[in-house]
């Protein structure tokens, strides 16, 4: 569903930049070796907007402190890339001043371009879950598109903090408005975040069935959902972050919805059900956009009130673990791993037994289907080959001066399961997926991307999918 996003709005976000063009650069002295030196001060040059303690808090070095000399470039380039994963500079240049000859004294120079922090965006895109589905099963109909408009304010009064505006219109309205603080208190370890979201459209599956999802259609807008949401976040290191959350929702269906399928809402036209969510994130990758290197573990506990025929609760862990390794400067591997469990105390209605087929969870070679249930796990592997690698200089327009572009091509192989009710009459459910192909990801800038996959899977289908959204 996003893929006309990265495509149609390629040049609008065509302004950032995954590497640095300049590294720290000190000249060998045979006399300074094995030297200790100390941080006399650190200057910041370039940022116009952003804070400098904003900058300092993603740093892991400071005034006052000693290091080796032979070790001071290696740990500037490794807060350069802790600079620009960040996402708020397209340029992040660093160089150690001695103070003079043989001198343990050094100053840091840190000169950044920053990027427009204003990212006005027109929408244009598609109401299916995905490219393949509108393109093959809706027969590329453009009349389940949808437009609209969406502003993201970056970097807000230069301390990081984000506002999102997006009003959608066409075949599904949608609206949303969305603020986060990454830091409220004096240490910087504490965020808050809020928003509240509403949605309606013509069209919304309402049953499955051998693995695909049924529609109903009215122009009455058969059904609305809203959303109200407050959290906070606790990062007290560089690479670990936990978020609290808690929502309201609301949404209700129309009558021939209901007929259609009753247990939609477990029995109910509408219902009123509160969330509360606890995430962890440890990030320690080097490149956020496309990890070449490292390691990234998720984790989520949710309990959701249920307020259908009769009051339940439903409880969900789901983990995820994704593992890098750098074979050479071209050669990569990555390994992801993911599983959820959810328990209830009573069944749980239709719209909230979903498992694989949405977003970020499905097995490639199965886009078209979907696989309702309780638990899952899933598994994915792929050799990869950076394929280009440059930063495009150009003057004809500002705000594209700098325009990074990477390529790889990758083979890969994805296995997955859902566990469902013994009883379940989808053949995918319960049963070993696997999927498999060859690929190539292209991205441009922090927010552009585009992956074009040729995948196979065991009911021997293949097919040519598009997708927007990280591996």
């Amino acid at each position: 569903m996003q893929l006309f996003k990265g495509v149609l709005f390629l040049f609008f976000l065509c302004y950032t930049t995954f590497e640095a063009a300049a590294n720290p650069n000190i000249l060998f002295n045979q006399k300074m070796e094995g030297k200790q030196c100390i941080v006399h001060a650190i200057h910041f040059s370039g940022n116009k907007i952003t804070r400098d303690f904003i900058m300092l808090r993603e740093m892991n070095i400071r005034k006052g402190d000693t290091v080796l000399f032979e070790n001071v470039a290696a740990i500037l380039e490794f807060n350069k890339t802790r600079l620009l994963n960040m996402q708020l500079f397209s340029i992040v240049d660093i160089t150690p001043v001695f103070l003079s000859a043989n001198d343990s004294l050094f100053d840091i120079q840190i000169a950044v371009k920053e990027v427009l922090y204003w990212l006005p965006k027109p929408i244009f895109s598609l109401a299916d879950r995905n490219f393949n589905v509108w393109w093959v099963e809706q027969q590329h109909d453009f009349s389940r598109t949808n437009i609209g408009f969406e502003l993201n304010r970056v970097n807000f009064r230069g301390r990081d903090e984000k506002l999102n505006v997006l009003v959608q219109m066409g075949y599904n309205k949608l609206f949303n408005l969305a603020y986060r603080v990454p830091y409220v208190n004096k240490a910087m370890t504490i965020g808050m975040n809020a928003g509240i979201t509403y949605a309606t459209g013509r069209e919304i599956f309402y049953a499955t069935q051998n693995n695909k999802l049924l529609f109903y259609t009215s122009n009455n807008y058969p059904y609305q959902y809203v959303q109200c949401r407050i959290g906070a976040s606790y990062r007290g290191e560089y690479a670990t972050v936990h978020d609290l959350l808690f929502t309201g929702n609301r949404s209700s269906i129309s009558n021939e919805l209901y007929t259609l399928n009753s247990n939609y809402f477990g029995g109910r036209k509408s219902m009123q059900w509160f969330e509360l969510q606890y995430a962890w994130h440890y990030n320690q990758t080097d490149a956020r956009v496309y990890p070449t290197q490292g390691k990234e573990w998720k984790g989520k506990l949710l309990l959701r009130e249920l307020n259908t025929t009769r009051p339940s609760l439903q409880f969900q862990y789901a983990t995820e673990g994704n593992w890098y390794y750098k074979l050479n400067h071209k050669w990569s591997m990555a390994h992801h791993a993911k599983a959820r469990l959810s328990f209830a105390s009573l069944p749980v209605p239709y719209y909230f037994n979903r498992a694989m087929g949405f977003k970020a969870s499905y097995i490639r070679g199965y886009e078209y289907y979907v696989i309702d249930g309780s638990h899952y796990v899933q598994s994915r592997n792929a050799l990869r080959y950076q394929l280009v690698n440059k930063v495009l200089n150009q003057h004809l327009v500002p705000l594209m001066t700098y325009i990074p572009l990477r390529i790889y091509v990758k083979a890969y192989n994805d296995m997955g399961w859902v566990y469902d009710l013994p009883n379940s009459r989808q053949p995918l459910n319960n049963r070993l997926l696997i999927g498999y192909g060859i690929g190539v990801d292209i991205f441009i800038s922090y927010y552009a991307r585009m992956r074009i996959e040729y995948s196979l899977n065991h009911l021997g289908e293949n097919g040519l999918f598009l997708h927007a959204l990280k591996e």
